[in-house]
């Protein structure tokens, strides 16, 4: 089991250094903010005609001016700030009573070329409503300003002649939403570059959307289509769906947002859901269900889950100055739940595949990571945020892994299915034989049983016969010692066919071990303990599945259970255990009685030995109970050492 853990840790930290290493690289060259234009001395963004020639692009996070609680006229001058795109992202920091909501002014100073071009600017979620000048002249609008304050948020794209220097101003208002104003950093380049910058990104995020859909899909049909106890599948699909949900925001911003603190709600609650259907996945797949910390901490998550659909709407709204704090306790929870995950990963249950889990916990852990640690410091280019990459490498590996399953299962079954003829065959082949041993015990018996019936018959005829000194009260008494004879020699005869022509077929089923003997220890406590040892039971965690028939099953345990009373004195203890053993799942009865000499434990199982043939022992227990367990597939053990106990198994193969 410590090889496993450390093997997962390994596996954990490669990928999630991997993934810092990989998020670094994007930090440094597909970041707005390492890929600005210049700046002129006084401040104005330098777009020059290069730029335009090649249909390529700069970004524009510097060189702004905010100015608060204010729409400046184009032209008019005001005192403002030197602030770049997204260091203020709420206007509540200019309010006393900490409100994001007003209105404010962004200006930015274009120095272009000699020669007029043909510019466009891309103007991310400007929250949410605005207006956007150039040279005075209005060239895009998004939403409705007061006395008729419509929000609507999306990501607006306006074209305009550029020559010289050129005075860019964006007007914004917000009453709806916690967020205010302008917090991206715009684009400006040719025409082209800008419509690609816009397709490719909405490409990006439909893949990432559409792809976790159609698994979130697939998963529900199966999840539908087989075993609703097994949950695995309904995580997967939640995961995936409320991954879907949060990385869908560009698909909704090219058709506007219009609700906005319902859609952003949205949008938390999702991102909440994801790691709440995460977490649960891992503790399902991890066998961890069960225990009590993991169904607190999926408490924890499904509240958190709550708490981000309701305080946008119902909190912020009417208390503002708790967005700051509700931000970070976000940003907390998003760390805390990347460690619950690792913990999950590590001490998971699965033998097998677990590295998927560790692979995919890695990536997403360091893009969390990442993700708190960069604010408004990086913001993606062309591609996704960190958090939004490890959620995606997420969803695909827990998706890899169930598919891996699915696979492992189909093979399995198909090679089953190849060899199902001759498993049958020999399966029948070794039933028969014990079966045919077990006639011919029985057979044994009924002879033996014969003999002193006949001697009792005929000596009864005899007296008969002579006719020695017989009254009617004794000839009556006679004939009925003679009448039950004859009865009881027909039984034995019809006994004697029966075992012939009928054996007994074994009633097989699939049978939970721990569940089994917790019955059978509650059946028999009892009657072990009012001889005096005390009668212990030993579970583990793990799922110990078999196929059996359990009247045999439970048979042959009271054989080794009351077999270990007889050796054990009043003091001690009997202790029966269940644990795994490898591909078998083993049934331990352990005394504390006197134990065997080893020269005995070769033939304990044998067919009439016995070490109580002075008490009237024939020597069948024991083998009854090897019987029972190779009509089973599995056999049985003793171990033992005289003076210090005896202990009996059962092996039994695992499903």
């Amino acid at each position: 089991m410590a090889g496993t853990v450390w093997k997962r840790l390994a596996v954990f930290l490669a990928a999630g250094l991997a993934a810092v290493a990989v998020f670094l690289f994007l930090i440094r060259f597909d970041n707005k903010y390492t890929m600005s234009g210049t700046l002129t001395q006084d401040g104005a963004l330098v777009a020059d005609r290069t730029i335009f020639e090649k249909n390529g692009l700069i970004w524009a996070p510097y060189g702004w001016h905010l100015y608060p609680d204010v729409l400046l006229e184009p032209g008019e001058r005001g005192l403002g700030y030197a602030v770049y795109a997204g260091q203020v992202q709420s206007w509540s920091v200019f309010h006393r009573d900490a409100s994001p909501y007003g209105q404010a002014s962004y200006r930015l100073i274009l120095e272009g070329p000699e020669e007029t071009v043909t510019a466009s600017l891309w103007l991310p979620e400007v929250f949410s409503a605005c207006k956007v000048y150039v040279n005075g002249v209005l060239v895009g609008q998004s939403g409705e300003f007061s006395p008729d304050y419509r929000p609507l948020v999306r990501d607006l794209t306006v074209s305009f002649p550029l020559s010289g220097r050129t005075e860019l101003l964006i007007q914004a208002e917000n009453r709806s939403h916690y967020y205010s104003g302008m917090t991206y950093p715009p684009a400006l380049g040719s025409p082209q570059a800008i419509a690609a910058l816009a397709a490719g990104r909405a490409a990006l995020y439909a893949l990432m959307s559409f792809g976790t859909m159609a698994i979130a899909l697939f998963s529900l049909a199966v999840w539908t289509g087989g075993n609703r106890r097994e949950r695995t599948a309904l995580w997967l699909a939640g995961l995936t769906l409320s991954f879907a949900l949060r990385v869908g925001y560009p698909i909704r911003l090219l058709f506007g947002v219009r609700h906005v603190s319902l859609v952003y709600a949205l949008e938390d609650a999702a991102s909440m859901a994801g790691i709440w259907c995460a977490l649960g996945l891992a503790l399902e797949l991890g066998r961890l269900n069960r225990r009590p910390w993991a169904e607190r901490a999926r408490r924890l998550a499904f509240g958190v889950m709550l708490a981000a659909a309701v305080v946008p709407t119902l909190v912020l709204p009417w208390a503002p100055a708790f967005t700051g704090v509700y931000g970070v306790l976000m940003s907390v929870w998003k760390l805390f739940s990347a460690l619950l995950l690792t913990g999950a990963v590590l001490w998971s249950g699965m033998r097998a595949r677990a590295v998927w889990l560790a692979a995919g916990v890695g990536v997403y852990a360091g893009g969390l990571f990442l993700s708190v640690v960069t604010i408004n410091r990086f913001e993606p280019a062309r591609g996704a945020w960190p958090d939004e990459w490890g959620g995606f490498v997420l969803a695909l590996c827990f998706a890899a892994l169930m598919v891996d399953q699915g696979l492992s299962m189909a093979e399995e079954n198909r090679r089953l299915n190849r060899h199902l003829q001759e498993e049958v065959e020999r399966q029948t082949g070794q039933i028969a034989g014990l079966v045919g041993e077990r006639q011919k015990l029985l057979s044994e018996f009924l002879h033996d049983l014969k003999s002193p019936l006949a001697s009792l018959l005929s000596y009864a005829r005899l007296v008969r016969e002579n006719n020695v000194l017989l009254d009617d009260r004794t000839r009556g008494q006679l004939d009925v010692i003679e009448g039950k004879s004859e009865e009881l020699a027909r039984q034995l005869r019809m006994m004697q066919q029966f075992n012939l022509e009928n054996p007994i077929a074994s009633r097989w089923e699939r049978l939970d071990l721990a569940e089994f003997l917790k019955e059978f220890h509650r059946r028999f406590q009892p009657d072990v303990e009012v001889s005096g040892p005390d009668f212990l039971l030993e579970l583990p965690p793990e799922l110990c599945a078999v196929r059996a028939d359990p009247d045999k099953l439970s048979r042959a345990l009271q054989n080794l259970v009351f077999n270990a009373v007889s050796f054990t004195p009043e003091d001690g203890e009997i202790a029966l255990s269940l644990r795994p053993a490898g591909e078998y799942a083993r049934i331990a009865v352990r005394d504390n009685g006197p134990g065997l000499p080893p020269e005995l434990l070769d033939q304990v199982f044998r067919r009439g030995f016995t070490t109580r043939a002075e008490d009237g022992g024939e020597g069948l227990g024991l083998f009854i109970v090897q019987s029972v367990a190779r009509e089973h597939g599995g056999r049985a053990e003793v171990k033992s050492k005289p003076g210090r106990g005896a202990e009996f198994s059962i092996l039994l193969p695992l499903l």
